[in-house]
């Protein structure tokens, strides 16, 4: 995903599974943003992360094909 969005849109975006619906994968940009983030969060990142995993965890019931991906284990490693 390319462009610019404030987190706030894309939290929306991917909470009324707009992304979904036009097979759109967000997974390295929420993965960026997770990377970069330092102390004090901004107060949507938590939320936005609990959209992203809901949408990998509870696939659309009109596409039963998860257009997100989950994290691996080695990003998970490199964040940690």
């Amino acid at each position: 995903m390319t462009g610019f969005l404030p987190i706030h849109c894309i939290h929306q975006l991917l909470k009324s599974r707009a992304f979904a619906k036009h097979n759109v994968n967000i997974k390295n940009w929420i993965y960026k943003q997770i990377c970069t983030s330092v102390s004090p969060l901004h107060p949507v990142l938590p939320m936005l992360v609990e959209v992203y995993v809901n949408s990998i965890m509870l696939p659309n019931a009109k596409n039963t094909e998860h257009t997100n991906k989950p994290l691996t284990e080695n990003e998970i490693r490199k964040v940690i």
